[in-house]
């Protein structure tokens, strides 16, 4: 997706709660390994507190275009190197980060967070992305039901019957995604991994009392998902009655 044209992201003081800068854009916090300490730059820097900025706890905020918060990363030591303006309007072209702790790996989640700020999003649209993005798409969708406050539910009142579409079942990742929406519509979360999915079937995530689960097109699905895996979904599912159905 195209550099959105709103504030995405903010960076915070969690022990004092204040506002460090907002911005468009950032380079070097997304597919960065454990271990590796490029910079990270803030660019399109709508606010920003002047002087050097040196902060132990801070979090990073993703905003969609509503300005409503859609998920979160924990940061911790954040120091400020420098900024740079080419011009003297209100919106800088950068401010550098020399140091900043926190990162995430996962190096495709910000184009699905670019798509997720920008509009309301649409039934089964993570399908329609490549497979190799379906688990960038799971992990934006865990990130966001636990860390942002755009509430993404089930729009049926009854969910307790849920279908899954086999065809798009490409990988784990896919099968959570479509899992996740199915129970609670799109954007939803039901579990990253078998783990996962047993804490939210007992916590009841979304209000959604599942208890059968149709599989259509499943010999599509099997092809591709290992046997050890769906032994063990079967297990599970088992193990709280939820039917599983395969068609």
């Amino acid at each position: 997706m195209p550099e959105v044209d709103f504030v995405m992201f903010s960076l915070f003081d969690e022990s004092s709660g204040l506002l460090i800068l907002s911005a468009r854009e950032i380079d070097g916090f997304f597919g960065v390994s454990a271990g590796r300490y490029p910079d990270v730059v803030f660019r399109g820097v709508t606010e920003f507190q002047s002087g050097r900025v040196k902060v132990e706890e801070a979090t990073l905020h993703i905003i969609d275009r509503k300005r409503t918060k859609i998920g979160e990363y924990w940061v911790g030591r954040a120091i400020s190197d420098r900024a740079m303006n080419s011009s003297s309007g209100p919106v800088l072209d950068s401010v550098v980060f020399r140091q900043f702790d926190g990162r995430c790996e996962c190096r495709d989640a910000v184009a699905v967070w670019r798509r997720w700020a920008s509009a309301e999003l649409k039934s089964n649209e993570w399908a329609h992305w490549p497979a190799s993005y379906h688990s960038a798409w799971l992990h934006v969708a865990q990130n966001s039901w636990f860390f942002g406050e755009r509430l993404h539910v089930a729009t049926e009142a009854d969910r307790s019957v849920v279908y899954l579409a086999g065809k798009v079942v490409l990988t784990k990742a896919s099968f959570f995604c479509a899992l996740g929406e199915a129970v609670n519509g799109p954007g939803g979360y039901f579990g990253s991994n078998l783990d996962a999915l047993v804490d939210c079937i007992r916590s009841n995530l979304g209000g959604a009392s599942l208890s059968k689960i149709v599989w259509r097109d499943f010999d599509t699905s099997r092809q591709v998902l290992d046997a050890d895996f769906l032994d063990s979904l079967i297990a599970v599912m088992d193990e709280f009655s939820i039917v599983l159905e395969f068609v």
